[in-house]
């Protein structure tokens, strides 16, 4: 890349408000005119934290129209489906981090797939709800020469989908299978007193945030209660028609989502899916596939018969004979919490629970995709609720907000900010009389001493294996539960 083109290249950063000027001098310096090559500039930036590979990768493929978005710089692509793509994206104004939905390019000059990614997002304004993930923003996205391609916003959830939930932890207690399944039962009544129903409910439409709040995503194809919907009917899904056709429910009964709500539950329950897992359209399309489901209590003996009679009813093949409205399911589902005995409610992988009982909640500053799932695992399979953040200004302020038991800040994932956000996460830490564990690199030993000296406050140095990590990590949270008022 001749000086020119390298010259574009940094216009085209700081114009793009990827990195700011003073960011970009920084990586320029010390000059080194050999090394002047696009190449070796956004692997520095790439290794200050100030680009992300998915960033790099476009810029040297020279495609900059999708790096910002209304707003938004796009971080890293989440997320990609039939119609749309999904990316973590950070406000260019004030930082905030969120998803955000594009829809692809094959499909914008598709008037009917259009017209349902939009309705998608004019239904997520009207839904207001704690189990619901919130849209922010819908908007149009321009770019010279390319048809305009609809997107949104949406609250990004720290966490995955409720399948890879399950396939990490195992199947759930029945306490807590019962609570993710209320609180979906709460969203799904919210819709449907504003017209709605779900549509497409499955474990990979729930998501399941890093402190363990099950959120609904994707109302798609949703439809209005009691009649047709209006999307195409090519983008009904095979299992709600199947399901509708055969037992001559009307579409967009909301009864069909009650059905696959009990197939939610007895998931979580049994820790295998109430009918076979396929891809093959034929197969899905089969009644005898939702008629031909292996009682609950087969594979949970010592599941309660009030439990096993609520999945039951909600996954009855007759409509008629099931549940008719999240409504009715949400008190059946209290009544068996509070039956259920102290051993059946409890948090599964235990450990994880601080002086009272209840499940701790641990906060994790680190910004590097790999280690935040390592760090989700290691914590959430030792009972842990975990929260991660990788933005430590927004940690900080969450920190003042709320007050997790323990927070983890991993100093070498902050760059030159580690000494800065190190200090400010402690201080919060010690007003709170919460516990902090810092782990730092081996060349950032020197940050120990600039480190407020308590005894809630535990400084690590790498390299420190998993057990050793979690040792001070339980540690920590029994001082921490003990010393609050």
């Amino acid at each position: 890349m001749g000086s020119s083109s390298l010259e574009e290249l940094e216009r085209t950063l700081v114009d793009l408000r990827l990195v700011a000027l003073d960011e970009l001098q920084r990586a320029l310096s010390p000059p080194d005119e050999s090394a002047r090559t696009a190449e070796v500039l956004l692997n520095r930036l790439q290794k200050a934290g100030l680009l992300t590979p998915y960033q790099v990768e476009k810029l040297l493929a020279g495609e900059t129209d999708e790096l910002v978005v209304g707003g938004y710089k796009l971080l890293y692509r989440n997320a990609a489906g039939t119609f749309a793509r999904v990316f973590r994206a950070c406000s260019l104004e004030d930082g905030r981090t969120v998803a955000l939905k594009l829809l692809r390019r094959r499909w914008c000059d598709d008037r009917e797939t259009v017209a349902a990614f939009r309705r998608e997002a004019e239904i997520g304004l009207r839904l207001h709800h704690p189990n619901i993930v919130r849209i922010f923003d819908v908007g149009v996205h321009e770019a010279a020469g390319r048809t305009p391609r609809p997107y949104f916003t949406m609250e990004f959830v720290e966490g995955g989908h409720l399948r890879d939930f399950v396939n990490t932890r195992g199947r759930l207690s029945a306490g807590e299978a019962v609570r993710c399944v209320r609180d979906i039962a709460s969203a799904l009544d919210h819709a449907l007193q504003r017209g709605v129903c779900h549509g497409d409910l499955k474990m990979t439409n729930v998501l399941m945030s890093a402190d363990g709040v099950p959120k609904l995503i994707d109302f798609g194809v949703a439809s209005p209660s009691g009649r047709a919907a209006e999307a195409p009917r090519r983008r009904q899904t095979v299992e709600y028609a199947t399901l509708e056709k055969g037992t001559g429910a009307p579409p967009g009964d909301p009864r069909t989502d009650l059905f696959f709500l009990g197939a939610i539950l007895y998931e979580l329950l049994a820790g295998e899916p109430p009918f076979p897992p396929t891809k093959d359209y034929d197969e899905r399309a089969l009644l005898s596939r939702y008629s031909n489901v292996r009682p609950i209590r087969q594979l949970v003996p010592e599941l309660s018969p009030r439990l096993a009679e609520v999945v039951d009813r909600l996954m009855h093949l007759n409509p008629n004979e099931r549940y008719q409205t999240p409504a009715e399911v949400i008190p059946d589902l209290t009544r068996v919490l509070r039956e259920l005995s102290p051993e059946q409610s409890q948090i599964a992988g235990g450990g994880g629970q601080d002086a009272a009982g209840e499940r701790a909640t641990v906060l994790v500053i680190e910004n590097r995709p790999k280690l935040q799932d390592a760090m989700r695992k290691l914590l959430s399979d030792a009972g842990f609720r975990v929260l991660i953040l990788g933005d430590w200004h927004r940690a900080v302020r969450r920190l003042q907000e709320a007050q997790p038991e323990c927070t983890i800040v991993v100093a070498s994932a902050l760059g030159a900010e580690a000494a800065r956000a190190c200090s400010q996460v402690a201080q919060v830490a010690v007003d709170n009389q919460t516990a902090v564990v810092v782990v730092l690199s081996s060349k950032q030993e020197s940050l120990r001493k600039s480190l407020p000296r308590a005894p809630n406050i535990c400084v690590l140095t790498q390299p420190i294996d998993a057990a050793r990590l979690l040792d001070c990590v339980r540690h920590c949270v029994k001082r921490s539960s003990e010393d609050r008022p």
